[in-house]
């Protein structure tokens, strides 16, 4: 769990814009949250989010995650029915605002917000390795849907 004020010193420092111990100034704050909540509407608008699958047979159940945007199957049989689930993206109402997300955003945020801030924080070199990682860990929150159901 990070704040979005952690999110934007290690996208900062990831650019070489903050040093390790530093923080970011008031000004430097509200332009990143805006920024910072910016990113994450896109990504929901774009689908990212991942998805998490229910299944159920037979009266079992199994639920791995619990969210909105449900769309359901059910097997010829009717014994079996799939249940996947977009998974919604929660933005900072503060830059000091705690949020929750699964293994592996938070490192997708802070890079690709890195990349997001670079050209209003007036970066003219980004590091190559900021858009490599970027790129990976962004694809690795985004798992194909199953099935290859529309989100």
């Amino acid at each position: 769990m990070a704040t979005g004020l952690v999110h934007l010193t290690t996208a900062m420092q990831h650019l070489s814009i903050l040093a390790a111990g530093g923080a970011p100034d008031s000004t430097q704050q509200a332009l990143g949250l805006t920024l910072l909540n910016n990113m994450l509407s896109n990504w929901e608008a774009a689908g990212v989010g991942g998805f998490s699958v229910t299944e159920s047979v037979s009266g079992k159940s199994t639920t791995v995650a619990t969210a909105t945007n449900v769309i359901t199957t059910t097997d010829i049989g009717g014994t079996k029915t799939t249940t996947l689930t977009k998974t919604a993206i929660a933005v900072f109402t503060l830059i000091s605002t705690s949020n929750t997300y699964p293994s592996g955003w938070d490192e997708a945020i802070q890079y690709n917000l890195a990349l997001t801030i670079a050209g209003s924080f007036g970066v003219q070199k980004i590091p190559e390795v900021v858009p490599v990682k970027a790129k990976s860990t962004l694809a690795a929150i985004t798992p194909p849907v199953p099935g290859g159901a529309a989100a």
